[in-house]
């Protein structure tokens, strides 16, 4: 972000009018409206911020403080590295903003920046660091001067809000997929006919559920995911069945490849996870050749994987509201509207995988708190509050023993719902 000594004529007038008390009472009613306006009209690429005053803004959901909904307002987002520092000034009112609250009630949030979506946990500042990063937010805009001035004695919070370990390196999702999920992947190989001598590319691969059997059915195949531990595992996992493959570390949403790069694209319950469903449906669909097979397997938004997840959002961070639900991707119609007439065929297929593998519904309620990376990550942002962990705790056994289809006797047995999806890439786009 510029400085304010570099800011552009514009730029710097519309900074210096702001941190005057007559513009800053009206900025204060009108700002976060018209942010929220531009930003929901452009996709997220801009804010009337960004645009007038030439300020980064990002914006930040929480949770409410007293109603426990998502709340999401706009935010000046002073970058520094992969933190992002918030000031709480205002506009210098008496009285700390409802973002303030919320972070201080509960840490953990989501940042949207540039269109992409962060989870992120909150540090509130104090003593010299929080002068020092008061100070950069001094740089950028010279009204947080003012309003310290005009904010006396209320002291103006400064937050660094920092990135999450991501969810899929917590616990160990690689035995998840090899336990109970690796079927899929062997299945989803097969449903996209991959061979010897074809070029394959698993998008949101993990431990290479999907990939690992695709190379050994002769193709190159390159791995692609964000999470770097799951990497790790899946070339432990490769080595030891004799196959390689590369590994790429890459989101669904910005695939580092070439146009046109693979005859076989495809993703077992991973790309579903991206928060943007259009850009990561376009992305599967720009790497894949014309005339070339994209598949996937994906939970179904009215089967077993949904309700799991629903039984955790309560507890979890609140979703950014441009966010869908990656079960939204098991729906026929939500398929149809993402591929387009962009595919010139598209096959989809529910389908069921039985689990039976666990003793009791408590038995599975154990393995997936010790083992889910976002079973685990629900769990760790509870801490220390013993009546939400007891709650979510009967919650959790409530759906996993009304969801079993075994007997009293065990074992406990689960029916996963699943789309399994093969298209066909047009050979001429429109």
């Amino acid at each position: 972000m510029e400085t304010y000594r570099r800011a552009g004529i514009l730029h710097r007038v519309v900074r210096r009018t702001a941190a005057t008390r007559p513009m800053a009472k009206i900025y204060g009613v009108i700002q976060q409206p018209l942010d929220r306006l531009v930003s929901r009209l452009t996709g997220g690429a801009a804010t009337a911020s960004s645009w007038l005053a030439g300020v980064e803004i990002a914006m930040l959901t929480t949770t409410g403080a007293r109603t426990g909904k998502p709340r999401t307002l706009p935010v000046l987002d002073l970058a520094d590295g992969e933190d992002t520092i918030v000031i709480a000034s205002n506009f210098g009112r008496p009285r700390n903003p409802s973002w303030c609250h919320n972070l201080r009630a509960n840490p953990r949030a989501t940042l949207v920046a540039d269109g992409i979506a962060r989870e992120v946990v909150a540090r509130e500042l104090s003593g010299p660091e929080r002068e020092r990063d008061y100070r950069r937010g001094e740089e950028v805009f010279p009204g947080f001067t003012r309003y310290r001035r005009w904010a006396s004695p209320r002291r103006i919070p400064v937050f660094r809000l920092e990135p999450q370990t991501t969810a899929w390196a917590l616990g160990d999702c690689a035995r998840v997929a090899d336990e109970v999920l690796a079927p899929l992947g062997r299945e989803l190989a097969a449903a996209c006919a991959v061979t010897a001598g074809r070029r394959v590319l698993d998008v949101g691969a993990g431990a290479g559920n999907a990939a690992i059997p695709a190379a050994q059915a002769g193709a190159t195949v390159v791995a692609c995911d964000p999470t770097p531990e799951l990497m790790h595992a899946g070339r432990r996992a490769a080595a030891a069945r004799g196959v390689e493959l590369e590994w790429v570390e890459a989101g669904a949403e910005a695939l580092p490849f070439e146009d046109d790069s693979f005859d076989v694209v495809m993703s077992c319950v991973g790309a579903i996870f991206a928060p943007d469903h259009r850009a990561a449906a376009g992305e599967l669909l720009r790497v894949c050749r014309p005339g070339g097979t994209i598949g996937m397997i994906n939970w179904t938004p009215d089967g077993w994987s949904a309700e799991f997840f629903d039984v955790f959002a309560p507890y979890a961070p609140p979703r950014p509201p441009q966010a869908l639900p990656a079960v939204a991707w098991g729906g026929e119609g939500h398929l149809r509207e993402l591929f387009g007439d962009r595919v010139d065929s598209l096959r989809l297929e529910r389908a069921t995988l039985r689990v039976d593998r666990f003793d009791s519904p408590a038995d599975l309620c154990a393995y997936y708190k010790a083992n889910f990376g976002p079973t685990v990550a629900v769990y760790g942002g509870l801490a220390g509050d013993r009546d939400r962990i007891a709650a979510l705790d009967r919650d959790f056994l409530a759906f996993a023993t009304r969801t079993n289809r075994g007997g009293a006797d065990g074992p406990a047995v689960y029916d996963f719902e699943y789309l399994r999806v093969v298209a066909r890439k047009a050979a001429q786009l429109p």
